[in-house]
């Protein structure tokens, strides 16, 4: 149990989120809370709130406006609140939604959230990849790993000096350049350590708190290490021959 958390973090639980141990890297940040909201609970005044994937984005995109999420996400950012969306949560956020082959259900064009100036075109062929990119947001020249698993093809709406890409492949996230209102298609985001500690100091520094460390592993690397440790405990003080022939 944490004992003292300084950042308290929400979670927007879509009826079909999907890719929980994007999170993971998170719940592990010992400054860090992390809340589920399903939509409609009241989210209130967390230092940031994260929409995740969905298993089907225009569904869960309506859920969030039938239940008044929507307006309440958009108080919250007029409060000075910090919005994310990953993969299916980015398209949410953007302006439209085309869904011209029914492939979420009924056909048509659903208008989004409204807090990044993009649309997504679903198509059939499902996008699905290893990425290595170098991050532009929240500290430039971080190289960051993740993947993709989306429908949607995304494309920005308008050029602005307001509008940044979050990565050297301007068409995997944007954000605000206020950094109010960030979208990206990578999961995995977290499982980079250097970048998950920039983006939670950026949060840290709107509270007035004193910065981490960045200089850290990755998530995998050190869960890797943790779970060797644990193996070579159980080899060290289990026999493990005998217990193989007790068997």
């Amino acid at each position: 149990k944490k004992e003292k958390t300084d950042l308290n973090i929400t979670v927007i639980k879509l009826p079909k989120i999907s890719n929980f141990t994007d999170f993971d890297p998170l719940e592990a940040e010992l400054t860090v809370r992390i809340k589920y909201l399903k939509p409609g609970q009241e989210i209130g005044y967390p230092d940031a709130v994260i929409i995740p994937g969905s298993k089907t984005t225009i569904r869960d995109l309506l859920e969030l406006k039938k239940n008044g999420t929507d307006v309440e996400l958009k108080n919250y950012l007029e409060a000075g609140g910090t919005v994310m969306g990953i993969c299916g949560g980015f398209q949410m956020l953007g302006q439209t939604l085309i869904d011209a082959d029914g492939i979420e259900g009924q056909p048509g064009k659903y208008e989004g959230l409204g807090l990044l100036p993009i649309k997504t075109v679903l198509s059939p062929q499902k996008i699905t990849r290893q990425r290595q990119v170098i991050a532009n947001y929240p500290l430039a020249g971080l190289p960051v790993q993740g993947y993709e698993i989306h429908h949607g093809r995304t494309q920005l709406l308008e050029r602005s000096e307001d509008i940044i890409p979050v990565f050297d492949d301007a068409g995997l996230g944007i954000a605000n350049r206020a950094k109010s209102v960030l979208g990206n298609y990578l999961h995995g985001i977290f499982d980079n350590g250097p970048w998950r500690r920039s983006w939670l100091n950026y949060l840290r520094k709107k509270r007035g708190l004193d910065v981490l460390p960045t200089g850290i592993s990755n998530y995998r690397e050190e869960r890797e290490a943790i779970l060797n440790s644990v193996a070579d405990c159980v080899a060290e003080h289990l026999d493990l021959e005998r217990i193989i022939d007790l068997g």
